[in-house]
């Protein structure tokens, strides 16, 4: 590898690394507010064999019992197929959510930092930048609390589908986009 890719790579991985290292602690915090009717008496989740019906329904049946004083008729399949996997497969221990929303975090600081690195910006502006995304306290209840599951996974996305278009757009020019546009556009 090349001395300025391995910097490169340095600057990725430091703020991530810092994410990681500040909400750690959090890993087995208890499960909190609407943490409750969502994950211990299961109104997202879906059994095995149900799990992809997420795409067709919304996110909380007004009808459940469960879930009446909590009723939330939102859209969020991608919450309800991460978080009903993880109960089906792994458990339904807070720190196993919690793993995947700060793994979530971890990445989306890394992808900041790559997004302020790809806009030209210097190493040191884009670790800067990164550093500040993973220790700002504003991603604390998208990462350390539970249901904030699905702003986890918009960031990460919305952040890898503004740089693979920004790629697309840088490689269209060398006749190399359409690769990246496609990857952007899912």
């Amino acid at each position: 590898m090349r001395p300025g890719r391995t910097r490169d790579a340095v600057v990725l991985l430091l703020p991530a690394l810092l994410f990681g290292a500040l909400h750690a602690p959090a890993l087995d915090y208890d499960l909190v507010w609407t943490d409750e009717p969502e994950l211990v008496r299961g109104s997202i989740l879906r059994p095995p064999g149900r799990i992809l019906h997420a795409f067709a329904e919304p996110f909380q049946r007004v009808d459940d019992p469960a879930a009446r004083p909590f009723s939330q008729p939102y859209y969020r399949p991608l919450q309800v197929v991460t978080a009903s996997l993880l109960a089906a497969h792994v458990g339904r221990a807070p720190r196993v959510y919690r793993s995947v929303s700060l793994a979530l975090g971890a990445l989306t600081s890394l992808l900041f930092t790559g997004l302020v690195l790809q806009l030209g910006g210097s190493r040191g502006a884009a670790l800067f930048a990164g550093s500040a995304f993973a220790a700002h306290p504003v991603g604390l209840e998208i990462y350390v609390w539970v249901g904030g599951l699905s702003a986890a996974l918009v960031g990460a996305f919305v952040l890898g589908a503004v740089m693979s278009g920004l790629a697309a757009v840088s490689a269209t020019r060398r006749r190399r986009g359409v690769a990246f546009g496609a990857l952007s556009l899912v």
